[in-house]
Protein backbone atom coordinates (compact mmCIF):
# COMPACT_ATOMS: atom_id res chain seq x y z
CA UNK A 1 0.00 0.00 0.00
CA UNK A 2 1.10 3.38 -0.93
CA UNK A 3 1.51 6.05 2.05
CA UNK A 4 0.83 8.89 -0.67
CA UNK A 5 -0.72 10.93 1.92
CA UNK A 6 2.63 11.63 2.87
CA UNK A 7 3.24 13.44 0.07
CA UNK A 8 1.39 16.31 0.56
CA UNK A 9 2.81 16.95 4.37
CA UNK A 10 5.03 19.94 4.75
CA UNK A 11 8.18 19.90 6.42
CA UNK A 12 6.73 21.14 10.01
CA UNK A 13 4.37 18.52 10.00
CA UNK A 14 6.79 15.56 9.29
CA UNK A 15 8.67 16.98 12.16
CA UNK A 16 5.83 16.77 14.77
CA UNK A 17 4.97 13.31 13.67
CA UNK A 18 8.69 12.35 13.96
CA UNK A 19 8.65 14.27 17.46
CA UNK A 20 5.07 12.39 18.36
CA UNK A 21 6.75 9.01 17.21
CA UNK A 22 9.99 9.43 19.22
CA UNK A 23 8.11 10.57 22.49
CA UNK A 24 5.69 8.04 22.20
CA UNK A 25 8.22 5.05 22.13
CA UNK A 26 9.89 6.39 24.78
CA UNK A 27 13.46 7.05 22.73
CA UNK A 28 12.90 11.15 23.74
CA UNK A 29 11.81 12.69 27.03
CA UNK A 30 8.85 14.61 27.19
CA UNK A 31 11.04 17.64 27.60
CA UNK A 32 12.76 17.37 24.78
CA UNK A 33 9.73 16.34 22.52
CA UNK A 34 8.59 19.79 23.77
CA UNK A 35 11.93 21.58 22.70
CA UNK A 36 11.28 20.04 19.53
CA UNK A 37 7.79 20.67 19.02
CA UNK A 38 8.74 24.24 20.02
CA UNK A 39 10.99 24.11 16.79
CA UNK A 40 8.15 22.53 14.63
CA UNK A 41 5.45 25.18 15.40
CA UNK A 42 8.32 28.08 14.47
CA UNK A 43 8.42 25.71 11.52
CA UNK A 44 5.03 25.90 10.63
CA UNK A 45 4.85 29.74 11.56
CA UNK A 46 7.48 29.72 8.45
CA UNK A 47 5.81 28.04 6.24
CA UNK A 48 2.68 29.87 6.40
CA UNK A 49 4.46 33.28 6.14
CA UNK A 50 6.10 32.06 2.94
CA UNK A 51 2.48 30.59 1.65
CA UNK A 52 0.78 33.96 1.78
CA UNK A 53 3.55 36.05 0.92
CA UNK A 54 3.62 35.93 -3.27
CA UNK A 55 5.86 38.54 -5.30
CA UNK A 56 2.57 39.93 -6.97
CA UNK A 57 1.56 40.80 -3.45
CA UNK A 58 4.85 41.90 -2.50
CA UNK A 59 5.68 45.99 -2.37
CA UNK A 60 8.49 47.24 -3.72
CA UNK A 61 10.57 49.98 -1.50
Amino acid sequence: MSDGWRDHSSPAQERVNWVMDEVMSGRMSQEQGMVEMARAHEMMREEARARTTHPEHRRED
